[in-house]
């Protein structure tokens, strides 16, 4: 009887090769769609401590009339543009004009508004809500809400404390607190 040497790879032998290549692409796309994802929601949050140091250092420039910060609809585009605006040293504004100009610009930069595209808002976060509770004993709460890409369990929804945006299983906050001296 004669036998053959066989040589290179069976049909099956390319076939399982290709099937464990193609799991491990299918699974490399996978988690990059996972870090990208994961990626956005970690620039929200970044953002939202950005925009919050930004109203607690304006506050504390500013600490004579920190009162006049409190609001919780700062991201609604409610509060009109002042005059004067405050921006140079040359409008010689008073602590409450410049506490006017502070909030206008913070309400606007939660709206998006310090970076646009085609004339309108391209830049902040997603449906951000600002709130700022300062008291007399000089504690000062800033939160921000935003809605995130994934819907998990709203603290408000469990412990019924609101405190700043709307209840939603989407809603993310960051909350900075802390104490001005005056």
């Amino acid at each position: 009887m004669m036998r053959r040497h066989q040589s290179g790879f069976s049909f099956v032998e390319v076939l399982v090769a290709f099937f464990i290549l193609a799991t491990g692409l299918i699974g490399t796309v996978a988690m990059q769609a996972v870090a990208k994802r994961n990626s956005f929601d970690a620039t929200q949050r970044a953002q939202a401590l950005a925009m919050a140091n930004d109203v607690i250092d304006r506050i504390r420039a500013n600490s004579t009339v920190a009162i006049n910060y409190n609001g919780n609809d700062y991201g609604a585009g409610n509060i009109a543009m002042p005059n004067p605006r405050c921006q140079t040293q040359a409008a010689n504004c008073t602590a409450a004009q410049i506490a006017l100009n502070d909030r206008f610009e913070w309400d606007q930069r939660l709206l998006g508004a310090d970076v646009t595209q085609q004339a309108g808002n391209a830049g902040g976060i997603s449906d951000a809500t600002g709130c700022v509770n300062f008291n007399a004993n000089g504690d000062l709460t800033v939160t921000i809400s935003w809605l995130g890409r994934d819907a998990i369990r709203d603290a408000a929804v469990t412990t019924g404390e609101d405190g700043c945006g709307v209840e939603s299983d989407e809603r993310r906050q960051v909350v900075v607190t802390t104490f001005i001296w005056r």
